[in-house]
């Protein structure tokens, strides 16, 4: 009887053992299953996110996000795949645009605007100004006219200046080439001329108190005109502005001066040309401060 129940207990104690081994076989069999289902996961998980990356490309630059999302039909838009490659796309944007922000002076950024349309300004961002396009050209004492006669002269009212001082003292050219008296147009657009011219009379020796009546009248009544005019690949000049003075000097004085301005707004062509003619270049006076001729783009 009692060796029944001893061999009993022990087959009981056998099956037990037997039991918890098999457990943990199974316990240890499913997690090396789960575990290897978890790389698999991760594996298709990094390949697929990659894939979504390369399979359409991001976009080139910003701004181009929202076109595309335009473009796209409506269960695209709800695709994570597609959802992810935009965050990172606004992400990568905000992320140029602030350190482009941060890095790049105004200067710096017209000159790069005006090749590149990419890192893209916000609304709240000042455009960039756009190069100069201006010249002031002033007068020079070994200036040149155009002599009278020839030519010239049918085409032309007045003595054509061809000679300013471009270089040195006031005088300026941006982007505006300066050739014989002539500005060079660089860009089509609107431009504000403008130019004063300094007459100065001097009474000759010859002139003297014999002279009365009518000759000592025309002697010292003199009508100044300066023109602006446009040279174009028209043979003849097209006349944009002039403006006149008469001026009788006192018989007492010394020398007369008078100055003569106008300025106006032109629409330019690319490689016009602007010039300067007044009506008695005896009379001129080329002083840097009180002659001059310029232009400056507008828009």
């Amino acid at each position: 009887m009692g060796v029944s129940s001893s061999v009993s207990l022990q087959r009981v104690g056998c099956c037990l053992l037997a039991f918890f081994l098999f457990q943990c076989l199974c316990v240890s069999l499913t997690f090396l299953y789960l575990n290897q289902e978890l790389k698999q996961i991760q594996k298709a998980y990094s390949q697929s996110s990659v894939a979504c990356l390369m399979g359409d490309g991001l976009v080139s630059g910003p701004g181009d996000a929202l076109e595309v999302l335009d473009s796209v039909n409506a269960p695209r838009r709800e695709d994570a795949c597609w959802q992810f490659k935009t965050q990172i796309q606004k992400l990568t944007e905000q992320i140029l645009s602030n350190r482009y922000e941060q890095d790049m002076s105004m200067a710096v950024k017209g000159e790069i605007s005006r090749f590149l349309d990419y890192p893209t300004l916000t609304h709240t961002d000042v455009r960039p100004s756009s190069p100069k396009v201006a010249a002031h050209v002033t007068g020079d004492y070994k200036g040149e006219f155009e002599p009278t006669g020839g030519r010239t002269v049918r085409e032309l009212h007045g003595q054509k200046i061809k000679t300013w001082e471009s270089q040195r003292g006031l005088a300026f050219l941006y982007s505006v080439e300066y050739e014989a008296g002539e500005l060079i147009i660089p860009r089509t657009g609107l431009y504000y001329i403008y130019g004063q011219t300094y007459f100065r009379y001097r009474e000759a020796e010859s002139d003297d108190d014999s002279q009365s009546g009518d000759s000592y009248r025309t002697s010292r009544n003199k009508q100044m005109v300066q023109y602006i005019y446009k040279k174009i690949n028209y043979p003849v000049p097209i006349l944009l502005m002039k403006n006149a003075r008469t001026t009788c000097w006192a018989k007492d004085s010394e020398y007369g001066l008078y100055s003569i301005y106008q300025g106006g707004v032109f629409e330019l062509k690319y490689r016009d040309r602007i010039f300067v003619t007044v009506s008695n270049a005896s009379l001129i006076d080329m002083d840097g401060e009180s002659s001059y001729f310029g232009a400056f783009l507008i828009s």
